[in-house]
């Protein structure tokens, strides 16, 4: 998940089903509102997530793909808070 506030990247787990099993439906990148917990010592949500009917134009996609990139190569994806 990439934070829209400040865009930073976190490694985010669902405890029953991933993220992805949740919107299997919906194409990604898809922007959605949430809360981030810490859990053990993984990122996890509250289970309350709200997604928004959005269609992400490839400019975007590109950046937000950019943006992960860049965080993995300078190890700076957020894996716990």
């Amino acid at each position: 998940m990439i934070s829209a506030d400040n865009e930073k990247v976190y490694q985010v787990s669902g405890i029953v089903s991933s993220i992805e099993e949740m919107f299997y439906y919906a194409p990604l990148p898809l922007l959605i509102e949430t809360t981030l917990m810490p859990f053990r010592d993984i990122i996890i949500t509250d289970g309350l997530i709200i997604s928004y009917n959005i269609i992400i134009g490839g400019k975007m996609k590109r950046a937000f793909k950019d943006t992960y990139i860049t965080a993995k190569k300078n190890d700076m994806i957020q894996k716990s808070l």
